[in-house]
């Protein structure tokens, strides 16, 4: 079975050496379920950021991720990712 990917607005922030960096910022994603989608940029843009935060990894600062129709904590646990 498989599940469509939904990211809307979602801004991740890490904070290091005393400085915010922004990994993410606003960002959307929409993968239909069925569907395959590729993440492509240059090394550091966030892409495995992004990932983490889909498989319920780590948290979004804000926006909301689902998973079908949960987010990646209820997803996961359905073991549905």
């Amino acid at each position: 079975m498989s599940l469509a990917i939904d990211v809307r607005q979602v801004t991740m922030l890490f904070d290091t050496k005393g400085q915010r960096v922004i990994a993410l910022e606003k960002t959307d994603l929409s993968i239909p379920a069925g569907r395959f989608g590729s993440i492509i940029g240059p090394s550091g843009c966030g892409k495995s950021t992004l990932l983490r935060l889909v498989a319920d990894i780590m948290q979004p600062w804000s926006g909301t991720i689902h998973v079908g129709d949960a987010p990646p904590r209820q997803a996961r646990r359905d073991h549905a990712i």
